[in-house]
């Protein structure tokens, strides 16, 4: 018959072991997931690159070339085409007011836009979004 006053120290040892078992089980499975969110985005970034270099192929075999723009060109740009003024851009992106009227006119210019209405609705396609190395 067993002590009560003196538990089993095997029986103790076994308990403490299946509990250290099971909570480096749970780091391994929080481990395990977080690599398979990462390979998800991974993935969507492989997926959009490879739309990518199928538009700019598509341009080329159509004799017309990507046009690349900075990731601060593509922001101004991007407000531009939501409707946004010059003075409202530049709230939104902490510019001056000045810094977003040679940003439209450099645009303008590398886009070949006779305005800024020809600009906004420039077709997506054919303006990339530079991604700094």
């Amino acid at each position: 018959m067993k002590d009560e006053t003196n538990p089993d120290p095997v029986g103790k040892c076994l308990t403490e072991a299946i509990e250290c078992l099971r909570e480096e089980r749970a780091r391994h499975d929080e481990e395990v997931q977080r690599l398979q969110e990462e390979i998800k985005v991974r993935d969507a970034r492989i997926e959009e690159l490879e739309r990518t270099a199928q538009a700019d192929e598509l341009l080329l075999e159509a004799g017309e070339e990507a046009i690349h723009l900075t990731p601060r060109e593509n922001d101004v740009l991007q407000l531009l085409r939501k409707g946004l003024q010059n003075k409202n851009i530049a709230h939104e992106l902490g510019i001056t007011e000045s810094t977003v009227k040679v940003y439209v006119r450099y645009l303008m210019k590398k886009l070949n836009a006779r305005n800024r209405t020809a600009l906004a609705v420039l077709e997506h396609n054919k303006v990339r979004c530079k991604t700094p190395h």
